[in-house]
C-alpha cells in the first residue's frame, strides 16, 4: 500500500506542478489585460457595452485568481510532500494522510487516494503478521 500511496502522490504533484503553470498563464493575462486595457477598450465591437474600467476589473480578477490559486497550490505541494515522508519514517502518523484525504476531497482524487492508500499502510504496519 506503500507503493501505492507513492505512486498516488506523485501523480497528485505533477498534475500540481501542472496546475501552477497553468494559474501563472492566468496572472500574466491578467498584466497583459490590464496594460492593454485601453487598446482593448478601443478596439471592441459595435454593440459591446463595457468600460476601459471594466476591462481593467477582468484583468485584476485574473491577476488576483492566479495568485490565490498558487499560493494554494504550492501549500498543497508541501503538504504532500511531508505526507510522501511520513510513508517511510517507520512510525505511525496518520495525521499527514487524513489531511491529504481532506485536501483530495476538495481538489485532486490523486490525493484523497494516496491519503487513504497511506492511511491503510500506516495502520497495516502498526499490526504483528502472523503468517
Amino acid at each position: 500500500m506503500k507503493t501505492a500511496s507513492k505512486v498516488m502522490y506523485t501523480l497528485g504533484t505533477i498534475f500540481n506542478i501542472i496546475g501552477i503553470f497553468l494559474w501563472a498563464i492566468f496572472i500574466v493575462l491578467g498584466i497583459l489585460t490590464r496594460t492593454f486595457s485601453e487598446d482593448i477598450f478601443e478596439r471592441r465591437t459595435a454593440g459591446a457595452t463595457y468600460t476601459e474600467a471594466d476591462v481593467k476589473i477582468v484583468g485584476t480578477v485574473l491577476m488576483v485568481t492566479g495568485i490565490i490559486a498558487i499560493v494554494i497550490t504550492i501549500i498543497v505541494l508541501i503538504l504532500a510532500a511531508y505526507a510522501r515522508r511520513k510513508l517511510n519514517n517507520n512510525q505511525r502518523d496518520l495525521a499527514p494522510h487524513i489531511i491529504m484525504i481532506v485536501i483530495g476531497v476538495f481538489g485532486s482524487l490523486f490525493y484523497l487516494l494516496g491519503g487513504v492508500f497511506g492511511l491503510v499502510a500506516e495502520s497495516d504496519e502498526g499490526q504483528i503478521r502472523t503468517e
